[in-house]
């Protein structure tokens, strides 16, 4: 026969874990709904901030898409056209603006022109994007500016124009930087792009700290390999030695990533995996990151161990994998290809 102690347990532990699961929903952000919300996508004409864009239409946000190349801008306007409901204008919830957001004029320009078209602005997806990966010694001052400038300041231009807007939405703001999971481990031949994506994770926490008086979040998305033109144009220049470790592991769709990234800015998540690589991947680098989850809290204090553990494995693999491919090829395949 049970006894008194056995008893209590077994009303204490549901009160307990009921009661914590009732402070980890008051703790979470402010859930929002896209619909009805003016949102400006830089990098929207392709890849994830296309799909991205096309999600937000589809809950029926206004969007203003950004992008340098005129004809992939053009195509994309049309594709989001298409998902309008009969009746509504396309003016009043499309918008394309063709600028370079890595030049400050440009940016402002065009988060001008989206207020202007749609009265304000709630969210802001920088999803903008380069990569041609080299070894350090064989990369150029150049392509080390030209990554930074577009994958970390045309973030930064568009933030600083966007950011008096964002503010007025108060807890319905998002601020969305896209980064990558080369912006949470470092990998051959990724030096310059890595630490542009590395830099978006710093500028994330601190200016989510600077709007914790608002409410405003800031959301990182941290994609895998994604089928899209970016990656096309990357793999022309990866080194073969990177191919070696990172290994042929197939790209994920973009629709994929983009789903991940709206119903993260839907929750209002700081960090926004992709995948359960990308999941394990953001507790074994969770650091200082802000807690918006207490559920997420409690799994990161039982795994940040166990996933050292495997954090440390996997880039001695990586590591192994660098130093056979130097040893067989003597440093062939390590050169920028023509």
């Amino acid at each position: 026969m049970a006894g008194p102690w056995a008893w209590a347990a077994l009303v204490a532990i549901p009160v307990i874990v009921a009661s914590f699961e009732i402070v980890a929903w008051a703790f979470r952000p402010k859930r929002i709904s896209l619909k009805g919300k003016a949102v400006l996508v830089v990098g929207g004409s392709s890849g994830i901030g296309l799909c991205m864009a096309e999600l937000a239409v589809k809950q029926g946000a206004r969007v203003a898409i950004v992008a340098r190349n005129k004809e992939r801008l053009a195509s994309a306007h049309k594709q989001l056209e298409a998902l309008l409901p009969p009746d509504a204008p396309s003016a009043d919830f499309l918008l394309s603006v063709a600028a370079d957001a890595a030049n400050p004029d440009d940016a402002r320009r065009a988060v001008d022109q989206a207020v202007a078209a749609f009265g304000r602005l709630d969210a802001v997806i920088c999803c903008q994007g380069q990569s041609t990966p080299h070894p350090f010694e064989f990369d150029t001052v150049e392509n080390q500016q030209q990554l930074m400038s577009v994958n970390y300041w045309a973030s930064v231009y568009t933030i600083r124009a966007a950011l008096p807007a964002i503010k007025r939405a108060g807890q319905e703001g998002r601020i969305v930087l896209v980064s990558s999971q080369a912006g949470q481990v470092g990998i051959y031949g990724y030096t310059a792009y890595s630490a542009a994506k590395f830099a978006l994770r710093g500028l994330a926490e601190a200016l989510q700290m600077e709007l914790v008086h608002v409410g405003t979040r800031v959301v990182m998305l941290f994609p895998p390999d994604t089928d899209t033109p970016q990656l096309h144009q990357e793999n022309e220049t990866k080194p073969e030695v990177t191919k070696a470790i990172t290994g042929t592991n197939k790209p994920f769709p973009p629709m994929a990533v983009a789903r991940a990234a709206i119903s993260a800015v839907e929750r209002g998540d700081f960090l926004a995996p992709v995948g359960f690589d990308g999941w394990m991947l953001s507790i074994a680098t969770a650091g200082m990151a802000p807690c918006v989850s207490l559920n997420k809290l409690l799994l990161e204090l039982l795994l940040a161990g166990p996933l050292r553990l495997v954090a440390a494995a996997t880039v001695a693999g990586f590591n192994a994998s660098a130093r056979r491919w130097h040893r067989i090829n003597h440093g062939r395949g390590t050169m920028p290809r023509k």
